[in-house]
Parts: C-alpha cells; sequence; structure tokens
C-alpha cells in the first residue's frame, strides 16, 4: 500500500502558506467577478470547437499536440473591462497542462508571485 511522502516543512510554515493562499484568492474574487461567467463559458466554448487543438508552443512543434481544454489571454487582462478581454486575437486553444505551465511561470508558481524574466509565449 502507498504511503504518503514526509513533510518536511514545519506546521508554522504551511500553516502560514495555507493562510497567505486564502487571503490571495479572497481578494482575487470568483470567477464570475473576473469576467469567467456564461457569456465567456459561451464564447470559450465556440472558440475551442474552431480550435480543438493546444496552440502552445510545445504542441504547435509537436506532431501529436494535445486536445485544448482552456481558452488563454496570450497578454493577461485586468478584467473584463480590460479591452483585450475580448480580442479573438489575444485568445488562444490550449490544453490543461500546458495552461497550467504558462500561468505558473508568469505568476511565479504558487507564491503568486509575478516574474516578468519568463517568456514563454
Amino acid at each position: 500500500m502507498p504511503h504518503k511522502p514526509p513533510n518536511h516543512r514545519s506546521p508554522d510554515v504551511a500553516r502560514g502558506l495555507a493562510v497567505t493562499r486564502n487571503a490571495r484568492d479572497r481578494a482575487r474574487g470568483s470567477p464570475a467577478a473576473r469576467g469567467y461567467d456564461g457569456r465567456w463559458r459561451a464564447y470559450a466554448q465556440a472558440f475551442l470547437k474552431q480550435h480543438p487543438w493546444c496552440q502552445c508552443d510545445r504542441c504547435c512543434a509537436s506532431p501529436d499536440p494535445l486536445r485544448a481544454e482552456h481558452v488563454d489571454h496570450v497578454i493577461a487582462v485586468s478584467g473584463p473591462r480590460d479591452p483585450l478581454f475580448w480580442q479573438p486575437a489575444n485568445h488562444r486553444a490550449m490544453a490543461h497542462s500546458c495552461h497550467s505551465r504558462k500561468t505558473c511561470k508568469e505568476d511565479g508558481g504558487f507564491v503568486g508571485r509575478r516574474h516578468s524574466s519568463f517568456g514563454d509565449r
């Protein structure tokens, strides 16, 4: 039977990370508050129907691209009032793993820092 690997963080550090993450999530707002509402879901579904394969650099160079599951904003947007939010030229279809990798690089991993030195677009 598999065993859980040991956690080498002290309980205080782990608790601090969870508190920071929860506060950041509350400040970020719900997906609907950030513009990802029913209108966006309908748009994304239609976009993915037209672009069924991942359009990231890695998949475009591969003979076997992954199936797209997300509509990505190529240039990050600040919210639904941002002029780039609804621009089709600022959208690309991406597989879940590729979208997660891009988001992690742009946001600095799971700590929420932004790094401008990453440019994997």
